[in-house]
Formats: structure tokens, sequence, C-alpha cells
């Protein structure tokens, strides 16, 4: 079976996403934006919580992917409507967009990129090494061995250095998310 992509769908897509623009740049409450990111936030870390594997979930987890993406949806959101040059749908430009703003300082987007590679980089190696989708850290120790030599490269990564760096990040990621979404936006 060839599936090919139909005649003129990448420009209807453009369209779609170019009607948007104009709900997406409307001014917002902060209020409100923030109220349903968290909602959206629990959501997903009690969806989380039931399917647990007993590590850490690193997409949906506290200071996980969904919190660098979620802070960064929701700056959009909220400034929208003054700075339209920051609606983006990678979360990498987002964040670029939002320093070039003057809404995130470098200080502040420079670690979070930093820390949304280093997340994507342990899910990926996390789906690798179960050949499924996956984002909770393996309870078994050799399991995490396994992970944290793919992740820094044979006999520099323990299982103590994950532990480490990855507790370093979601905390960096999390204070990120609670300071400049809910506190400060």
């Amino acid at each position: 079976l060839k599936i090919r992509p139909i005649a003129g769908s990448f420009v209807l897509g453009e369209r779609f996403l170019e009607g948007l623009r104009p709900i997406l740049l409307a001014p917002r409450d902060k209020a409100k934006i923030v109220g349903s990111i968290e909602a959206m936030r629990k959501a997903a870390a009690r969806k989380s919580a039931r399917s647990f594997r007993g590590g850490v979930d690193v997409k949906e987890g506290e200071g996980g992917i969904r919190d660098v993406e979620f802070l960064v949806q929701g700056l959009q959101l909220i400034h929208g409507a003054r700075h339209p040059q920051i609606l983006t749908g990678s979360t990498l430009e987002g964040l670029q967009a939002l320093e070039e703003a003057s809404i995130l300082p470098e200080e502040v987007r420079r670690p979070l990129e930093e820390d949304y590679l280093f997340l994507r980089r342990v899910e990926h190696c996390l789906q690798i090494l179960e050949d499924r989708q996956i984002h909770s850290l393996p309870k078994d120790p050799a399991e995490r061995r396994a992970l944290a030599r793919r992740l820094f490269g044979g006999e520099g990564g323990n299982e103590e250095r994950l532990a480490e760096e990855l507790e370093a990040c979601m905390l960096r990621v999390r204070e990120a998310y609670t300071h400049h979404l809910l506190q400060r936006a």
C-alpha cells in the first residue's frame, strides 16, 4: 500500500494555521491562561502517575518536557498580542523568540534550551532501550546503567551521574516554569 500526500494538503494546512493566527494573537486574561495551563498540567501529571513504571517521568513529570512546552506556549498566548513574532510551532524557536522579545532573559532561555534538549535525548534513549513509547526511567538498576551508558557514552555513564544530572535539569525546568509562568506572568 502506497500512501501519497493529497495535492495541496500543505497549502491547506498553512491556510488553516493562518486562519488561527488572529485567534492566537487576541489579547487574553493572564490568570485564565495560567489557570488553564495549570489544569492541563495537573491532568497530565495525574495520567502520568497512573501509568507510572516506578521511575522518573521525563515527559509528564514536574520539570519534564511538558513544563518547557507549557511555559513557551503560555508565554506565547500571554504576550502574543503585543509580540506576534513570538508565535511559532517549535518549542526551541519559541524560546529564542521569547528571548528576542525580551520576555525571557538569555540567562533563562539558554539553560531551558539545553535542558529541553537533554530531556528529549533521555526520552529518545529510553525509547530506543525499550523499543516503544516510554517516558519513565526503568526501576531495574541494570536498565538504568544501560540508559546512562547510552546517554553519556560508555563508561562515563553511570546511574549516579544520570540521577544527578536529571534531577538538576528537572529542578531548573520546574523553577523556570514556576517563576516565569505561574509567578511573573
